[in-house]
């Protein structure tokens, strides 16, 4: 059909987070997208050039989405025109095969479920469900990993560890001027000149100064961790070609369910009257409503830091005073963490579901098929 190709008439998608329906639609048709563009980066790296442009084109062709390349140009969380459901069951009619599917390629980088490589040749549907069933598994220990780098009692762990190391190093820099000053004076009385130090910083300011280093320091480790998340995949050797980026889109899709469930939470606390809620509403109009086309924008990959350059602005600005309210920013951040926590254990409840989906569909096809064979 002509409309599947027109772009007018398919345009990109777009699922509204605030309902849960939508939301689990939402990263399901996520899931479908990445994994197209894992099987076109897995032929492009295990397929002949013939083969592989062979392959890709029919997957992309497919419903218009010529777009979704290897990752290396797209990446963003919208790039479907058809929801999960939908596609499946368009691309379960198709007769055409694939000419030899991927395999495992000998560098031990590209892995490819047991079983997909011992057919001549396959359906477009069954590679691609192969490719998102391998992803979903994936995606299930990725997001456990999110959940728990947002978990406050991790984080304040991690805070306590900064401020005893900084203590540390605050007591050795202190130790090696003490000696210094007692050799330039020649005598152990310079050791007194600075024991007050501390005090030139009011306490307020000391203790902010002391969040805002705790701060600086959980965003780090958190950057430390994903280094050394990128590292383990890739000495295991059976990850996708594509988890690193995965896992920095994932981490987009539960910072927008988290910012979307705290304008939720705002708007039932306006309603039901509670003080510094309309101020609370406000602030998030004026600073968080601008996260979400910054998460949406569609373009290369632009690193793995973004989420928490918008989480770490957001912490490092002062509180303020609005109609009489304190608004604290920091506290407005520990509830996004504590909603993105959330996000991230519920979207991988909703991938322990895909393979069952996936099931279900191959048996609803089937069934199909054996009834108009039966009409016949």
């Amino acid at each position: 059909d002509p409309q599947w190709h027109n772009h007018a008439v398919r345009p990109l998608l777009w699922s509204d987070r605030s309902k849960p329906t939508s939301a689990t639609q939402a990263s399901m048709d996520l899931l479908l997208q990445r994994s197209i563009q894992s099987f076109v980066a897995w032929e492009e790296c295990a397929g002949g050039v013939d083969t592989m442009a062979a392959n890709t084109n029919t997957m992309t062709n497919f419903f218009d989405h010529q777009h979704l390349d290897d990752g290396s140009k797209w990446h963003s969380l919208i790039g479907m025109r058809a929801h999960f459901l939908e596609y499946f069951r368009a691309l379960l009619k198709e007769e055409v095969l694939l000419n030899s599917p991927a395999t495992k390629v000998s560098t031990g980088k590209i892995h490819v479920q047991n079983g997909w490589n011992t057919h001549a040749s396959t359906r477009p549907a069954d590679a691609l469900m192969a490719v998102a069933s391998y992803l979903a598994s994936e995606w299930r220990e990725d997001l456990q990993i999110l959940a728990r780098v947002n978990n406050k009692e991790k984080r304040h762990e991690m805070a306590a560890v900064a401020r005893r190391m900084r203590k540390g190093r605050k007591q050795v820099n202190a130790a090696q001027n003490a000696k210094a000053v007692a050799n330039t004076r020649g005598d152990a009385t310079g050791t007194n000149t600075n024991t007050n130090d501390a005090s030139i910083v009011g306490e307020g300011n000391q203790q902010r100064n002391l969040n805002s280093a705790d701060i600086h320091f959980t965003h780090t480790m958190g950057k430390s961790v994903k280094r050394q998340i990128a590292l383990t995949w890739e000495k295991r050797g059976d990850s996708s070609p594509l988890r690193m980026k995965n896992f920095e889109l994932l981490e987009r899709e539960v910072t927008i369910r988290a910012v979307v469930a705290l304008r939720e939470e705002f708007d039932k606390l306006c309603k039901e009257g509670h003080q510094g809620s309309a101020e609370g509403l406000k602030f998030f109009e004026a600073h968080l409503k601008e996260w979400l086309p910054v998460l949406m924008i569609v373009g290369e990959p632009a690193g793995d830091d973004l989420c928490d350059t918008l989480l770490q602005a957001l912490e490092l600005r002062p509180p303020h005073i609005s109609n009489g309210i304190l608004i604290d920013p920091m506290s407005i951040a520990e509830r996004i963490r504590y909603h993105r926590e959330k996000a991230a254990l519920q979207i991988a409840k909703e991938m322990a579901l895909v393979d069952e989906l996936l099931v279900e569909l191959k048996r609803e096809h089937l069934t199909r098929v054996f009834n108009e064979r039966a009409k016949i």
